[in-house]
């Protein structure tokens, strides 16, 4: 669940943004709280699941080039002009994420989650304003560039945001040992967890 907003609305697709109803947490094996910040606390109602809590922040690891594949720092965009392109369900936390890199962006076009893209509606009028207005790169989401590769591929200047996954203070042993009284088995938990330390290195 996104911690900045777990449950949304409260109702499940297409009315909300839950994939299941809230009382389906009662047959997880943990609750994972994503996009998590250095201040965030589990919410007092997810104490009542009696489920073990993971807490997992989002950090940009490098920006990739669509057409060479070249990886970038932060540096390379600092003192330029750039857009941001997304279509993800928390938009402004992309945003958080280029300030925290000290990348400034003049415009940020945003589309609905899950957002399939055409280019001759969606991509060329950015482009078109890309030319007019100087800008010299156009940065969007890990998530955006799997939809956009296929009609943008050749098209220099983009860039994607590449995510690394870091899972708050993670050891599979001590998580282990503190929540023996939970159902999922340990062979289970381990393969879970196994998962969990690739995304995280």
């Amino acid at each position: 669940m996104n911690s900045k907003n777990p449950l949304g609305n409260g109702f499940t697709l297409p009315a909300g943004k839950l994939r299941e109803p809230k009382s389906a947490l009662k047959d997880a094996d943990f609750i994972l709280f994503n996009d998590c910040s250095k201040n965030f606390s589990t919410p007092k109602w997810i104490k009542k699941y009696k489920k073990p809590v993971l807490k997992t922040s989002y950090q940009i690891r490098n920006l990739v080039e669509f057409k060479s594949g070249s990886k970038f720092n932060n540096k390379f965009f600092r003192n330029k002009n750039v857009y941001l392109l997304s279509g993800i369900g928390n938009p402004a936390s992309f945003e958080h994420s280029m300030n925290n890199l000290g990348i400034d962006f003049t415009k940020h076009f945003t589309f609905p989650d899950h957002y399939s893209y055409d280019f001759e509606k969606d991509i060329e009028p950015i482009l078109k304003m890309f030319e007019d207005e100087n800008i010299n790169a156009i940065i969007t989401t890990e998530k955006d560039y799997i939809k956009l590769k296929n009609i943008i591929l050749n098209t220099e200047n983009f860039f994607y945001a590449k995510l690394q996954i870091k899972v708050e203070n993670f050891d599979i042993d001590n998580f282990t040992k503190n929540n023996q009284a939970h159902e999922c088995s340990e062979k289970r938990r381990r393969k879970i967890f196994s998962v969990l330390e690739k995304i995280s290195k």
